[in-house]
């Protein structure tokens, strides 16, 4: 069965986006390695929500990993995240980004209150701040009801 994630994007979403893929690097000091290490996790046909942060944070996308994650050579070149050459662990993703981001204050409190382990919130109800965490089929519900438009996810995100 495929799994569900929740990935939060910052400067390193347009460089992603267009190339096709969910990357992260390994960080270059201590900490941050765990929520990037979920990446190794992510197996073909897991879908994934995509979060921007920033002035209209909310879910901008979905996707659907179209390889299970490798190691290696990070394949994205882009001029905002990817300018040097980094190992770390990526997937081939399949997007569909959504005409407007569905806005955090429509689904947060309905997210918080399932109190995933690792998952998209922290124990005060925000957004986590990692780059990948587990999510679960009930959070993807959630994120669909509070879309303006459910019937405009792919078929492969239903």
């Amino acid at each position: 069965m495929a799994k569900v994630w929740w990935c939060n994007q910052t400067d390193c979403w347009d460089d992603e986006y267009a190339a096709g893929y969910v990357c992260a690097a390994e960080p270059r000091g201590p900490g941050g390695l765990k929520y990037r290490r979920m990446v190794s996790q992510i197996r073909r046909g897991d879908i994934v929500l995509h979060y921007l942060a920033g002035t209209c944070a909310g879910v901008v996308a979905v996707s659907r990993a179209e390889s299970s994650s490798q190691y290696g050579i990070v394949p994205v070149r882009g001029p905002r995240c990817w300018t040097h050459r980094a190992h770390g662990w990526y997937v081939r993703a399949r997007y569909h980004a959504f005409g407007k981001p569905i806005l955090r204050h429509r689904f947060i409190k309905t997210l918080a209150a399932l109190r995933i382990p690792e998952g998209p919130t922290s124990a005060s109800g925000r957004i986590r701040y990692a780059y990948l965490t587990r999510a679960s089929p009930r959070v993807l519900a959630i994120i669909k009801a509070a879309h303006a438009s459910p019937d405009a996810w792919p078929h492969w995100a239903r």
